[in-house]
């Protein structure tokens, strides 16, 4: 998992930083043998491959470093990735320039063994330039695919399957909805069907399906996400009548929340076209998406992502890589790491993360889909299909 803050305060003082870059490990007791990616051009996330040896004691964690800090804002020398594992098969994000442009940097990774003795790679000249989402997982990974067909317990309390509510306590908003959703639909991607979620309300009503993954409570181990889906708005689902088109990938464990939540807000504050918002757990609210920020910083709409006024009547293609990092010294409960979004093909690094909250949940892994109107004359009904809806995750890698 990436984390801008070191695992325990032992591991702290292995990486003191020097002024602008990590100091440099003493001694040759640890040697990294890094295989991917050598110097080169890279689209965000990378993915980094390396052993290491030690006569000191056995490999234990692994970080990379970077020496690119300008435009984010957390402290200078901490580790972009930093996990406690003995063989390092990850994908990590590493920064672009605020507005998305294409960064060259300084990277190199560290490893460190039992007994406290660590050791560097060479350095590598990366240029981050665009986007991916990853496509190969290591072992380990979880699949549940198909979503959108899985009828299981939708009728029957509070557990796995498939659920919706309309009413401000439950899906926010100013107004309650008429929410409904239908398996087996037509417009549809494979022969089973999609599902039709329906919402009808006036302004600011808000309509809200959930899926929790089962077995419900046994996912705690999963901090990866690529979560991959297509959607298909009706022609009523337009900029006139849409608040936001909302999508969520949601976890909690042991008493925390991790709530990963996107829109595309087509009406934000202060105007202008629509942007990407993403969810501030800490004080409940949306916020800007501002690329390599923190949610909790307050970002200006001036400088969010842009997001498309999705065309109705065809399907898109939505991908997300998503992650929930390692608890390390400054945040016990880790934190949530947005990290590559895709629409239709079109990838964009976001690079924000966003705290976690203590909350009175059951352990869980789901996914949200929202709807919210925005009609000002009367009532509306606005419906999205949602087909091929597919979750892939990973432990900690």
């Amino acid at each position: 998992m990436k984390s801008r803050s070191v695992l325990t305060l032992c591991v702290l003082s292995l990486f003191s930083a020097s002024v602008g870059f990590a100091a440099t490990c003493p001694g040759s007791v640890v040697s990294v043998n890094l295989t991917s990616p050598t110097s080169g051009t890279y689209a965000i996330p990378i993915h980094f491959q390396a052993t290491a040896s030690s006569s000191g004691g056995s490999i234990t964690g692994y970080a990379v470093y970077t020496n690119q800090y300008a435009d984010i804002p957390f402290a200078t020398g901490q580790p972009m990735y930093l996990n406690g594992i003995a063989t390092l098969n990850s994908w990590v994000m590493l920064p672009e320039t605020g507005a998305g442009g294409a960064l060259s940097q300084t990277v190199f990774v560290r490893a460190w063994d039992s007994a406290g003795n660590c050791g560097d790679s060479g350095n590598l000249s990366i240029t981050a330039s665009g986007a991916v989402i990853p496509n190969s997982f290591p072992s380990g990974y979880q699949q549940w695919l198909n979503r959108e067909d899985d009828q299981e317990n939708s009728n029957s309390g509070n557990a796995a399957g498939w659920w919706d509510c309309g009413t401000p306590s439950c899906s926010g908003g100013a107004n309650t909805a008429t929410v409904s959703f239908a398996f087996g639909q037509s417009p549809k991607r494979d022969t089973n069907g999609s599902i039709a979620l329906s919402v009808t309300g006036p302004d600011y009503a808000n309509g809200l399906f959930w899926y929790k993954v089962p077995p419900i409570g046994q996912q705690d181990s999963l901090q990866t996400f690529v979560w991959d889906f297509y959607f298909y708005l009706s022609s009523n689902t337009t900029t006139t009548n849409t608040q936001a088109v909302e999508f969520d990938l949601f976890q909690a464990k042991g008493g925390y929340k991790y709530m990963i939540g996107t829109q595309c807000n087509y009406h934000p504050d202060g105007g202008g076209g629509p942007i990407w918002d993403a969810w501030d757990q800490s004080s409940g609210r949306w916020v800007p998406a501002v690329r390599n920020t923190q949610t909790e910083s307050n970002p200006s709409p001036a400088n969010a992502i842009a997001c498309p006024a999705f065309s109705t009547g065809t399907w898109h293609h939505a991908q997300f890589y998503l992650q929930r990092t390692l608890p390390d010294a400054q945040y016990p409960q880790g934190r949530i790491l947005y990290g590559t979004v895709s629409i239709d093909g079109s990838a964009t690094v976001w690079d924000i993360s966003a705290p976690a909250a203590s909350s009175t949940w059951g352990d869980v892994l789901g996914i949200n889909h929202q709807l919210d109107t925005f009609n000002e004359t009367g009532t509306v009904t606005l419906q999205e299909f949602v087909d091929a809806d597919n979750i892939t995750a990973w432990p900690q890698d």
